[in-house]
């Protein structure tokens, strides 16, 4: 993991919007010009008690920077989904 990790977070390198919800919620997911971009994202899923009820990695594409793409989280029942960014080298499948 990198020293300077406010840097390399999903949150500065990834932008998710337009989401709608239906089997998951699908959003769009842009990576943004100038980040390290994420080998993988991993999907926590917590319930109302902020409890972990699963854990997945997101699969979405290699992307490129600016590049838009959808991608669906798993939501069952989950009442907040946490994206934590995984920087291993280049991109991987989540397969």
């Amino acid at each position: 993991m990198p020293k300077d990790c406010h840097a390399w977070s999903i949150g500065k390198s990834t932008e998710i919007s337009d989401c709608d919800g239906a089997s998951g919620l699908t959003c769009r997911m842009q990576f943004r010009d100038g980040t390290i971009l994420p080998s993988r994202i991993l999907i926590t899923q917590l319930d109302h008690q902020n409890r972990p009820i699963g854990k997945k990695f997101l699969p979405y594409p290699d992307l490129k920077p600016r590049e838009k793409a959808w991608a669906t989280f798993p939501t069952s029942s989950a009442e907040t989904i946490v994206l934590t960014g995984e920087w291993k080298g280049r991109w991987r499948s989540a397969y």
